[in-house]
């Protein structure tokens, strides 16, 4: 019997708590609540303490996860950049969007496929998630890296009324003329923008904010005050062995001092912004994203990359999940900490940040879908088929291909040979069990599925030199 009350007063507890999450963000949206979005340049899955990390030291970013949702199984709409960027502004699939490689891309010169042709910019008719934003109300602001088109396609012309770039037309005398004579990547000139941006406008009404780093993408260059720290932190011994990956090397453990730098100088910069926001009284009216554009850079053809996404296989370029599955850390004005382990991909941000934000839909058809009811209510997560295309060769060792996700199982299916590959994510998500020899059943009904979905997209395709000369 009093077990039986016990389960009761815990039900009705929990009811509770998911109401109260309603009406705290229900009170902010009456507010309009700030929403400022935080994107890392290949930032991988595994190099944030809160996510594993041991030889990283992310303190900021671990003390936010700790007033947010933390989910493990979020992904990047494409293994590079630019695709990505642009399924987080237009919240539409890169392949609808008609960019499906980083820009401008690799070229298939001295490869025997030829690649599709892909767009260099975002185009202008899409509707982006800054203009829903600017005609609710909101002042828009972005900082940092694009990659979605230069003049005349710049966030300029997406619906950010303000944009900070010390690599777009940098006033004369400005110390960040040249990035890498004032500091490697610019992250504190990225993140003071941002600040002074909040500091002005917060007070005037609601604000979108983007703030985009270029860490921790190549070139490494150490900032050398923790350089020597991050040196000390290497464990003696234990020589690395690489992982071979095709004609590829994947790194198998985080050991780059430089790297790890880096990832601290995004940490350190985060934790700034969030302590002015702390300052200006807004952090509690505002939803916070923090999250990354792809998966951290581990394979390259000659030496492995600067990272380690273990126990996740390969990284960026690549569609196994080292290269698609990517941190993200949604803090809510009720700063309670959740964790969720069903699978969101980028263009479901841009319907969940204008559903909390209590803004209407956006008038364009999109692929993403509102998470909302998930981190308010609890109520299950989205479910449907998750799709990667990416018909094009990376200097990772990535020669093109396509995958699916559907209930656990995924499907990765490659250009060059039409070779299928099979895995069982919940037992195997280091997909080093290839089913498909096992599973023809299984590999029949994703083939088709995903067939049928590139064929409704119209999607590009990798083909046989040697065929489109006949042609």
């Amino acid at each position: 019997m009093i077990a039986r009350s016990l389960a009761v007063l815990v039900i009705v507890l929990m009811g509770t708590l998911a109401t109260s999450r309603s009406i705290v963000l229900a009170e902010s949206a009456n507010r309009y609540p700030h929403v400022v979005l935080i994107l890392v340049d290949d930032l991988g899955w595994a190099d944030l303490g809160c996510y594993g990390s041991s030889y990283h030291q992310t303190p900021q970013l671990d003390r936010m996860a700790k007033s947010s949702c933390r989910f493990t199984h979020a992904y990047s709409a494409g293994s590079v950049c630019s695709p990505t960027r642009a399924a987080l502004m237009t919240g539409r699939h890169p392949v609808r969007v008609g960019i499906t490689d980083w820009i401008p891309g690799e070229s298939d010169q001295g490869h025997p496929m030829r690649i599709p042709e892909d767009r260099n910019h975002l185009p202008l008719e899409e509707e982006t998630i800054a203009e829903s934003f600017q005609t609710s109300g909101y002042r828009t602001f972005y900082a940092g890296k694009w990659h979605l088109g230069g003049h005349g396609h710049s966030p300029r012309e997406q619906g950010f009324q303000h944009y900070q770039d010390p690599l777009d037309r940098p006033e004369a005398g400005s110390p960040a003329k040249n990035r890498l004579s004032y500091r490697p990547h610019a992250s504190d000139w990225l993140t003071d923008q941002t600040i002074a941006f909040l500091e002005s406008s917060a007070a005037k009404g609601p604000t979108f904010s983007v703030l985009s780093f270029y860490d921790v993408h190549t070139p490494i260059v150490a900032e050398q005050s923790m350089l020597e720290h991050f040196r000390e932190r290497l464990e003696a011994g234990n020589e690395r062995t690489d992982l071979l990956e095709q004609a590829a090397k994947t790194r198998s453990r985080q050991d780059s001092p430089p790297y790890a730098t880096m990832v601290h100088e995004v940490d350190h910069q985060v934790g700034r912004l969030l302590r002015t926001m702390e300052r200006l009284g807004i952090l509690d009216d505002s939803i916070v994203v923090f999250t990354s554009d792809n998966g951290g850079l581990s394979t390259l053809l000659k030496n492995s990359g600067p990272t380690s996404n273990l126990p996740l296989r390969a990284g960026k370029g690549w569609l196994y999940e080292g290269g698609i599955r990517v941190p993200l850390l949604v803090r809510l004005p009720d700063g309670m900490e959740r964790t969720i382990d069903a699978p969101l991909v980028t263009m479901d941000l841009f319907p969940t940040l204008l559903d909390l934000a209590g803004l209407p839909d956006s008038e364009t058809a999109i692929d993403g879908v509102s998470w909302k009811g998930t981190l308010l209510q609890d109520q299950p997560p989205p479910k449907r088929p998750h799709f990667w295309h990416y018909p094009h060769y990376h200097g990772s060792g990535w020669t093109g291909g396509s995958a699916l996700q559907h209930e656990g199982w995924k499907l990765i299916e490659f250009s060059s040979d039409g070779r299928k590959e099979l895995f069982y994510l919940p037992e195997d998500p280091g997909e080093s069990r290839d089913l498909a020899a096992n599973q023809p059943g299984k590999v029949a009904e994703l083939s088709q599925m995903l067939d049928q979905w590139r064929r409704s997209l119209d999607a590009g395709k990798m083909v046989a030199k040697e065929e489109t000369e006949v042609e």
